[in-house]
């Protein structure tokens, strides 16, 4: 069994700024996907294709208008209250801006501080060293923890939304573009981390891009989604060789630098 299954699911929205009579806009349309326990899935298309929107519905962050999502062959339509609590405390997303995912009032350590206790997974002594631990696994120190988000720099805010995805062990991570808005040299360090801890930690991840390098990287197999639906899928080898769809070739033809400096990395690890 799956630990992820999408089935048709479609998400249409209204355009707010046309009023209420406005046309609904189909998002994303009748998209099915898997993702087995522990491997790493690239889910990849140009800004507006319906891919973010896609992994926000993937946590309940979003309502599906047709189709059925799955986590461990349980339909996510009908969990409530503590059902939908404990589902997210197995499913978490990591986002594209970190600077915003974060309380500017809160220092670092307080925001992962107020995960633990929200879903009370320790008790609050244990609290501390388990933050201390985190940051460790992410490359910060834990003296870091007393800092406010502005005193890092990007790379380093991103480390800490991750630090904050796995607080809870999630067995399921919805990463969202999680380093389009760093340098090259700065996304090739996240990557990287994220390979580590993804080997170490043994979590599924949908890796959501808009370029294929950094998917070719971490994720074996990829989907390839333009205007809300997947127009290839495959092996990631197999659709970087011989890409089938012109939209794929497209994307291709644009693969940035980053692919040198993640090689360079990976020697480096050995």
């Amino acid at each position: 069994m799956s630990l992820l299954e999408v089935r048709e699911v479609t998400i249409r929205f209204r355009d707010a700024t046309q009023g209420a009579g406005s046309a609904l806009r189909t998002a994303v349309d009748r998209v099915s996907l898997t993702l087995d326990r522990g491997t790493s899935l690239g889910l990849v298309g140009e800004s507006g294709s319906g891919k973010t929107t896609l992994g926000k519905a993937l946590l309940r962050l979003l309502p599906i208008d047709g189709g059925e999502i799955l986590f461990e062959g349980q339909s996510l339509a009908g969990l409530r209250g503590g059902d939908l609590k404990r589902f997210r405390r197995r499913a978490q997303m990591i986002f594209q801006d970190p600077m915003g995912a974060l309380d500017p009032r809160q220092t670092v350590g307080s925001a992962l501080d107020e995960v633990l206790a929200v879903h009370r997974l320790i008790p609050r002594e244990r609290r501390p060293a388990r933050i201390a631990e985190l940051l460790g696994q992410v490359g910060l120190e834990s003296r870091q923890a007393t800092r406010y988000p502005h005193e890092f720099s990007g790379g380093q805010r991103q480390r800490v939304g991750i630090a904050r995805a796995l607080a809870l062990e999630p067995e399921l991570l919805i990463a969202d573009e999680p380093v389009s808005a760093l340098d090259v040299s700065v996304q090739a360090q996240i990557l990287n981390l994220l390979a580590d801890l993804q080997a170490q930690l043994g979590f599924a991840c949908l890796f959501i891009a808009h370029d294929l390098a950094v998917v070719r990287y971490l994720c074996p197999r990829v989907a390839v989604m333009c205007r809300g639906q997947i127009v290839e899928s495959g092996t990631t080898e197999t659709v970087f060789s011989s890409p089938q769809h012109p939209y794929t070739a497209q994307l291709l033809a644009a693969v940035p630098d980053v692919q040198a400096a993640l090689e360079e990395g990976r020697a480096r690890r050995g």
